[in-house]
């Protein structure tokens, strides 16, 4: 099963989309539009292996925003036949390992904020999760950081017996187009 995080694409913050669409014409507005959904063909392109295999679709905070109220990851799931997820979303995954056994884990989604210099710093926001809901699964995108940290935790069973398992805090990273030689970026700049 895939699931994305948001920032499929590299907009803008919202201040900046915001900013842009103020002063522009209808026309140059409507050509932005085209020209995002040509963006979410090409991304379509490139995923639709997943089709059929897609938890859903996250959001993220350089999302373009078309007039008819839709944004290019709730474009990109209608493509994809899936679930628009948001910013933050909720799911029990079930699995199973063979014809006898079932697991069921939880799977917090959420598009993420902060990142941080120093090397756990990007996980420090993700491990914030746990005070708000119990899940197996916590993870995080907005950084372009990328890895899982486990967490052993105590849990307790229906006979009250005391167990031991683990959460797994992740940050899904992002994507961010870096480096093009001679050409300035946000992420070079920002280094």
């Amino acid at each position: 099963r895939f699931v994305t995080n948001g920032d499929m694409t590299e907009m803008g913050s919202a201040s900046e989309r915001k900013a842009i669409k103020q002063g522009l014409h209808d026309t140059t507005i409507a050509l932005l539009e085209e020209q995002n959904e040509e963006i979410v063909d090409k991304l379509y392109n490139k995923l639709s292996f997943m089709e059929g295999h897609m938890v859903g679709v996250g959001n993220g905070n350089h999302s373009f925003e078309f007039s008819y109220g839709s944004n290019v990851e709730q474009l990109l799931a209608q493509k994809l036949k899936c679930k628009y997820l948001g910013v933050m979303s909720i799911t029990r995954l079930k699995f199973s390992i063979h014809s006898s056994k079932r697991i069921t884990k939880t799977y917090v989604q959420h598009h993420g904020r902060g990142g941080g210099r120093t090397t756990g710093g990007p996980f420090n926001a993700p491990a914030e999760l746990r005070k708000m809901i119990y899940a197996d699964i916590y993870a995080m995108g907005h950084s372009h950081d990328l890895g899982v940290i486990p967490q052993a935790i105590l849990e307790m069973d229906s006979n009250l017996e005391i167990f031991e398992t683990r959460q797994l805090i992740c940050r899904t990273g992002s994507y961010v187009g870096s480096y093009k030689d001679g050409v300035s970026s946000y992420a070079v700049d920002a280094a």
